[in-house]
């Protein structure tokens, strides 16, 4: 249904946008440039009024395909807060007691002592052999 009133609100709009170039308007428009002053000739003695009722004819359709496609597109979308199941009490308590217990699991595992470091191999001080910087002058 939505693809149908899109592609008819398609058709409207270049249609739409056709009348409106073809009108005659003080410099004759698309009308004049292409057709010169044989308009009515080509589109009959009653061009003036036809263009006048297709282009009324096509704003109300593009009006009301815009509408359709607005109604359509409001009751798909829906609010983001709606579908957000309430929170009861009990499922409160039960989050608060996780929240407890991780927290008590934390303060055990901080107080349990670390390990300690294995000891280090005594490795003599290197010797100082190089010699004394000379004295500035």
């Amino acid at each position: 249904m939505f693809i149908l009133m899109v592609i008819v609100h398609v058709i409207v709009c270049v249609a739409l946008i056709a009348i409106i170039l073809l009108q005659a308007g003080r410099g004759h428009g698309l009308a004049g440039s292409s057709f010169g002053s044989e308009m009515n000739t080509v589109f009959g003695t009653k061009t003036a009024a036809f263009m006048t009722r297709a282009t009324s004819t096509a704003a109300i359709l593009f009006l009301v395909t815009c509408l359709g496609i607005d109604v359509y597109i409001s009751r798909q979308s829906r609010s983001l807060m709606a579908t957000q199941p309430q929170v009861t009490p009990e499922q409160m308590q039960k989050v608060m007691q996780k929240l407890k217990d991780i927290q008590a699991e934390k303060g055990a595992a901080q107080q349990t002592p670390a390990p300690a470091p294995a000891a280090k191999a005594a490795t003599p001080p290197a010797s100082n052999t190089a010699e004394p910087a000379p004295a500035a002058k």
